[in-house]
């Protein structure tokens, strides 16, 4: 049976893409902060798809900790790898994990990066594998949200500054650089890397804001034209991965079910380089695969 991993399962997006991908005939695994969210999830499809093949599991993407005691305890071929999981910080000031990583950044990018390279041993074992990426085109320049991105090799860790929203979209180009760069390194292999982006779903804003800002993101933001529901944007990552082209075919950034351009800065190879090293050293893993 095909087997789809799908990280921040347990609400949003990542619960109606693993809704879909079982209704689909895979066997779908959950990730939640904790095994009862991921359990309560995992529940809830099985009552939803009639013969589900569906489990939860606990993982924390911020926490490398957590990364590798879930890749540690996972056996088997894996066709698909959703890296969902995300967050957008409404703090003040920067947060930095456990692990020293700014938080942002930590979830959004480096998280899944080792998330990922500890589980390219199952990913190969497959006839045919993929690993899509959820990423955003908040990382475009003058994308709105009242922020831009502006990525400081010196700020990595909002020593110097911190906005959350600059943070988040930066996080986001680290996301497309590692996508980009882990495509060309896969060059030739049975596994392909590709990015999506939801688009604007106000819905799973609204999950992180409170007060004012709850009302203006689930009751207000969501009538606005642009505006996607979690169906919509779920559908957008399914296409991706179980499309035939994508079986094939990596390094590329989808939206609303075609390609679509990143920022100019994505498709830097020299700073994807850069930031790749960066990321091999955060996590402990060789620059080579």
């Amino acid at each position: 049976m095909t087997t789809a991993i799908v990280t921040g399962g347990t609400k949003g997006i990542g619960a109606v893409t693993a809704k879909k991908l079982a209704e689909r005939g895979f066997r779908v695994i959950v990730t939640g902060r904790s095994q009862e969210q991921a359990d309560a999830a995992a529940k809830k499809i099985a009552g939803e798809v009639p013969g589900a093949n569906v489990s939860g599991r606990a993982l924390d993407v911020s926490s490398l900790d957590s990364v590798r005691a879930f890749a540690s305890r996972f056996e088997g071929p894996l066709e698909l790898l959703v890296n969902n999981a995300g967050n957008m910080s409404l703090d003040e000031e920067a947060v930095l994990t456990k692990d020293g990583i700014e938080a942002t950044l930590a979830t959004n990018a480096v998280g899944p990066f080792l998330l990922t390279r500890l589980l390219l041993p199952n990913l190969r074992a497959a006839a045919h594998a993929r690993v899509v990426n959820v990423g955003s085109r908040a990382h475009l320049p003058k994308s709105g949200y009242g922020a831009e991105v502006n990525w400081d090799w010196e700020n990595m860790k909002g020593e110097k500054s911190y906005e959350p929203m600059t943070f988040y979209k930066n996080s986001k180009l680290a996301l497309m650089w590692l996508t980009y760069e882990l495509h060309r390194r896969l060059a030739g292999s049975s596994v392909t890397v590709n990015a999506v982006c939801p688009g604007f779903v106000p819905e799973t804003v609204a999950e992180h804001a409170k007060g004012v800002r709850y009302f203006l993101f689930k009751h207000v933001l969501t009538h606005m034209p642009n505006a996607h529901t979690a169906e919509e944007a779920a559908d957008n990552t399914v296409f991706v991965a179980t499309d035939p082209e994508y079986a094939t075919r990596g390094g590329a950034f989808v939206g609303e079910k075609k390609e679509v351009s990143s920022s100019e800065e994505s498709y830097d190879e020299a700073k994807a380089t850069r930031f790749w090293k960066i990321a091999c050293e955060l996590v402990g893993q060789p620059e080579t695969l």
